[in-house]
């Protein structure tokens, strides 16, 4: 799918650091959308020059990853001899017209902005500018052309790409290799509470099998010294279409299989477990892992459901650094 950047959307990066514009940029590096800007880029950067800050924005996108720059319409005073910018024909010429009669209010560079993506066929144009989001049916109706602000675009993008978004599992058990530890708190409607200790260590045993031991300690509240608890041993296994199989024997003799996908947030990757079968522990019905793994920081919540609680409720949550 082909998005195209209006400028804004990169004061929003690299000013404001936007969440949700590094959401559809994250969208890029998995290889699910082409990035675009028109060559009115630099004639908006250098007319805002004045603004602190915003001399150093033109260099950033020039060395921004994997961007295209598209031409518009050649304006004199505006487009560079040696740009991709274009003399219009009497077709461009109404589409220009027509812009301009919609955006009554909107400057000269946000009409080329949104010309040169039109002329270009692209999918989506990103915008957090009312002059472009006041306009967003008359656009579509009269020159179908696709106008969103950033959160509607990743919305748009999940809806398209529906299940192709996803990251290589193999690559995933690469990434969870080696070494982590932290400290967590642990609660549950039938427990006391307690602060516990964890060292979790993952070790590729094959291309699609990564082997996992987690050693806990615990101290309840009120309690000074922490006591050797939970000890769990299992596999974590890429299966045929592409979903990740959890199995594990617990020291209190249960023993889960869980299933889970995992899939690119922002600047993480989610991995999100539910239990398809346990046994040799008639108290719990059902159990959930989520893990959160972004640099060499691992995020880890689980949350069970038993015959006393009758909905799924939160019971661990712990940050792990990677030590080894």
């Amino acid at each position: 799918m082909k998005i195209t950047f209006d400028t804004n959307c990169f004061f929003d990066y690299y000013e404001r650091d936007s969440a949700l514009v590094e959401e559809i940029i994250n969208f890029q590096k998995g290889g699910y959308v082409e990035i675009a800007v028109t060559t009115r880029v630099r004639a908006d950067t250098i007319s805002k020059s004045k603004s602190e800050g915003t001399s150093l924005i033109w260099q950033k996108i020039q060395d921004f990853p994997l961007l295209d720059v598209i031409g518009t319409a050649f304006r004199i005073g505006m487009s560079q001899i040696d740009s991709q910018d274009y003399l219009i024909s009497d077709e461009d010429s109404y589409i220009l017209d027509k812009l301009r009669a919609i955006m009554v209010s909107a400057q000269v560079q946000d009409v080329d902005h949104l010309f040169g993506h039109i002329k270009a066929k692209r999918d989506i144009f990103v915008t957090s500018d009312r002059h472009f989001l006041d306009h967003q049916e008359q656009l579509r109706k009269e020159l179908n052309a696709v106008v969103l602000n950033p959160n509607d675009a990743i919305e748009q993008l999940k809806r398209s790409l529906g299940s192709k978004i996803s990251i290589d599992p193999n690559q995933l058990l690469s990434l969870l290799e080696g070494t982590w530890a932290g400290e967590g708190r642990g609660e549950y409607p039938t427990i006391q509470s307690f602060d516990y200790r964890e060292t979790l260590t993952f070790t590729r045993r094959d291309e699609n099998t990564l082997a996992y031991e987690q050693r806990t300690q615990k101290r309840f509240d009120g309690q000074t010294e922490f006591l050797l608890s939970h000890w769990e041993n299992g596999f974590i296994r890429v299966l045929e279409n592409r979903e990740l199989e959890m199995v594990n024997a617990q020291s209190g003799g249960r023993t889960e299989i869980l299933i889970g996908i995992a899939e690119p947030i922002s600047n993480l990757i989610r991995i999100h477990f539910k239990s398809s079968a346990i046994t040799n522990d008639p108290r719990v019905i059902c159990t959930e892992r989520v893990f959160e793994l972004e640099g060499d920081t691992l995020r880890y919540e689980m949350g069970m459901q038993t015959i006393k609680v009758e909905r799924l409720m939160p019971h661990l949550k712990i940050t792990l650094r990677r030590i080894e």
